[in-house]
């Protein structure tokens, strides 16, 4: 069983310091230890491994510029080259000299073009080492029935070292000539497998007309949709199945489904199901009992996990909603809006938000009950997802619940239910929104102003007149402070004129005049009001001399008209 060639001696050594070789060697081996601890890591694969795997075929390629071979000694707390250390690891166990010593191992040589395929199963065979049982087998018979071309090995069988002084012939290292080795290498093995060569003549047997069938029957056989063939088979086992079975294969069913989710393919899983919708329309294939399995599986569609593995599947595609995931959300239950609405809050690629709101929206549409249900749910994300939807679908029967969430203690469910009442044109609510002007929160003061104004609550404008004259208003930033001027000026109308006028072009104490974001916002304002008074006083500062008014006058002359 010993795999070694005769050991081969190349002089790494110069007279007074190490070889430029020797420097190589040491490095090499170092990122060979590396790489091992970060295969066992990550499991043989990932991104960070693939980066330690190049680092390592740098490496060997360094060394091929001083050496077209590299064999070195195993002891067991070290590795030698030419007598020289390369490897000192203090005996740590499980490291890599210990790893190839404890197995009997003695000797190995890396020959040119092992790094480029040869290394990760050579990687893999020592990962597993750690995990090796007494019963399974040892690393020289991995090694050996991994049969790789460009690695050599010597060992001794276990309990035969011999004492020291003694030398072990079948082991000892001999010089040979590297070009021998590199040829015995090269050179293709004995095998008596058949080969293409064998047949060549069989061909001048076929006529055209048979060679072009051959041909086709082969184009066919690719072009074939395997996976249709699979399911359709499955599902003719099911149909005439007895219970027993038909459970049986529902359950594998229910398992395949997650995978398909995961793996992107929804038209597959669409089919899948709509296979399985199809039997149970027909009301005489399964018993209760069987029906009760199919109902379990087309509800595990509504967990978070499904939903899971349905936004990981538009992450990887990148794609918006395709018909296939269309059909496939059909099957989905109403359980399922919850988790996708968490999940269409929450996502950050905008390509998968869009995606998941057209999903939610065909669930929504079709399940108005469930959705008013979820407002009065603990999860604040789902609850404001919901209070949006009921907005967007017109739902006015919801105005009561909208009404009640403008309590809620969480900032974003009660911007959403003002914007879901904005939507909703709901004037009887606009009393309930007015308080929120002054809320802690000032995405909600800015919703609130803009609902009111869009709305155009009168009962609002006496709240809002002190709200712009405030010493809070001008110090606020820009959006609160244009939502709140534009509600003003949409809910005042004319007779909000002066005071918008003597904020654009009104004189302070000492000849002061407002601030120019704050005259810019007025000039907003009037643009709303859109009254002969309002436009005289935009033409009052159509030529101001701060920059910024002077832009938003003529905006808002424009609007005017």
């Amino acid at each position: 069983m010993d795999q070694s060639p005769d050991s081969v001696h190349v002089d790494l050594q110069g007279d007074d310091e190490l070889s430029p070789a020797i420097t190589q060697v040491e490095e090499l081996l170092r990122a060979f230890a590396t790489t091992l601890r970060s295969y066992r890591l990550y499991a043989g694969n990932g991104p960070v491994l693939d980066r330690f795997g190049e680092v390592l075929r740098e490496k060997f390629a360094a060394l091929w510029d001083y050496q077209p071979i590299l064999n070195v000694v195993v002891a067991e707390n070290q590795i030698l080259c030419d007598d020289v250390v390369v490897y000192n690891t203090g005996g740590e166990s499980g490291d890599l000299a210990f790893l190839l010593f404890k197995d009997g191992i003695r000797e190995i040589t890396f020959l040119e073009g092992f790094e480029q395929d040869e290394v990760r199963t050579f990687l893999s065979i020592l990962a597993r080492a750690p995990q090796i049982r007494p019963d399974e087998d040892d690393l020289v018979t991995l090694l050996w029935e991994a049969d790789l071309k460009l690695f050599r090995y010597s060992y001794v069988e276990a309990g035969s070292e011999r004492e020291e002084g003694t030398a072990d012939v079948s082991t000892a290292s001999r010089p040979v000539d590297p070009d021998a080795i590199r040829s015995e290498a090269q050179a293709p093995p004995e095998s008596t497998a058949v080969s293409a060569e064998d047949f060549q003549e069989a061909r001048y047997f076929l006529d055209a007309a048979e060679l072009r069938r051959i041909a086709d029957e082969v184009r066919r056989e690719e072009d074939r949709d395997l996976w249709k063939d699979v399911v359709n088979a499955v599902f003719d086992r099911l149909e005439d199945g007895s219970d027993e079975r038909q459970i049986r294969i529902i359950n594998v069913l229910g398992e395949l489904l997650p995978s398909l989710l995961a793996s992107g393919k929804a038209d597959d899983a669409a089919v899948l199901l709509g296979d399985l919708a199809d039997l149970v329309g027909r009301g005489d294939v399964f018993s209760p009992a069987v029906l009760r399995e199919v109902r379990d599986l087309f509800a595990q569609l509504g967990s978070p996990e499904a939903v899971q593995q349905l936004v990981m599947m538009l992450e990887l595609q990148n794609a918006e909603s395709s018909e296939g995931l269309a059909a496939l959300l059909s099957y989905f239950p109403p359980e399922a809006i919850a988790p996708l609405m968490r999940a269409g809050e929450t996502a950050v690629r905008p390509n998968v938000r869009r995606a998941l709101s057209q999903l939610i929206e065909r669930l929504v549409t079709a399940n108005r009950d469930h959705l008013a249900g979820l407002l009065n749910g603990d999860d604040p994300v789902v609850v404001a997802g919901a209070a949006r939807w009921i907005g967007r679908l017109g739902a006015g029967a919801a105005v009561g619940s909208l009404v009640e969430l403008l309590h809620n203690p969480e900032p974003a469910v009660r911007r959403a239910a003002i914007e879901a009442l904005q939507e909703l044109r709901a004037s009887a609510a606009a009393e309930s929104i007015v308080p929120l002007i002054g809320d802690p929160a000032v995405e909600v003061r800015i919703a609130a102003a803009r609902a009111l104004g869009s709305i155009g609550y009168s009962g609002a404008r006496a709240p809002l007149e002190a709200a712009v004259t405030s010493k809070h208003l001008r110090s606020a930033d820009r959006g609160e402070k244009v939502a709140f001027f534009e509600a003003f000026g949409r809910i005042a109308g004319p007779e909000g004129v002066a005071l918008l006028d003597r904020t654009l072009n009104g004189k302070r104490w000492l000849g002061r005049s407002e601030s120019s974001e704050t005259r810019a916002c007025a000039a907003v304002a009037l643009a709303q009001i859109r009254s002969p008074a309002a436009r005289t006083a935009l033409d009052a500062a159509v030529n101001d001399h701060d920059p910024v008014v002077r832009t938003a006058v003529h905006r808002a002359l424009k609007e005017v008209g």
